[in-house]
């Protein structure tokens, strides 16, 4: 996929050396005489090293917060667009399109978007292993999506496992009740002639053009 860019912020801020406060004796005189003079010689006050410090304190807080923001904002915004190349990329190359697809999974851990399409493409190309990893990720980020519950049954039916097939697509059909495909599929689990994943694939593109 594209390059990424790495941000660093490497600092190291030194304590500043201890501001010997006023002796003893000090303390006693202003106890004695209990003066407004007297008070002012207390230690209380910020040495000018101290105040030194606080604007660099700041300027290292700020720069924390730039690095949260840039992680928080920047990684979900590189992983759309390794989805968006790895679209670009599934009909010549779906071997590159598979890994920017593991890339984008990487960069935001919670879009089920990388999964579902990498599943699509492991299916068309007939790896069924692979696309039972990826539409498994997608299920685990977003457990309330048919399509992935969908995928992971195509792929499980592909593999010969029909008793997972069948639990997968009836997880599918009991968010979805609408979508024919889904009760092909599940029509056709137990039979000697399951509903290849590709002709599924096929069938929901054809409903969406239309």
């Amino acid at each position: 996929g594209p390059a990424l860019g790495f941000l660093a912020v490497a600092g190291a801020l030194g304590a500043p050396e201890a501001v010997a406060g006023a002796s003893g004796a000090h303390e006693a005189v202003a106890g004695a005489l209990g003066a407004p003079e007297a008070a002012e010689v207390t230690p209380s006050r910020p040495s000018r090293t101290a105040r030194a410090g606080a604007p660099v304190a700041a300027l290292a807080a700020g720069g924390l917060a730039l690095v949260a923001a840039v992680v928080v904002l920047g990684f979900p915004y590189l992983s759309v667009r390794e989805v968006s190349v790895a679209s670009d990329l599934r009909q010549t190359d779906p071997t590159g399109a598979l890994s920017d697809l593991g890339t984008a999974a990487d960069l935001n851990p919670l879009s089920a978007d990388p999964g579902r399409l990498g599943g699509t493409i492991a299916l068309t190309t007939g790896q069924y292993a692979s696309a039972q990893r990826r539409f498994d990720q997608a299920i685990a980020r977003d457990p309330g999506g048919w399509y992935g519950w969908l995928g992971a049954g195509l792929a499980a039916s592909g593999s010969g496992n029909r008793a997972l097939a069948r639990h997968d697509l009836e997880t599918a059909r009991s968010i979805n009740r609408r979508e024919p495909v889904i009760r092909m599929a599940l029509d056709r689990v137990d039979t000697t002639h399951p509903l290849p994943p590709i002709v599924a694939i096929q069938d929901l593109a054809a409903e969406m053009s239309s």
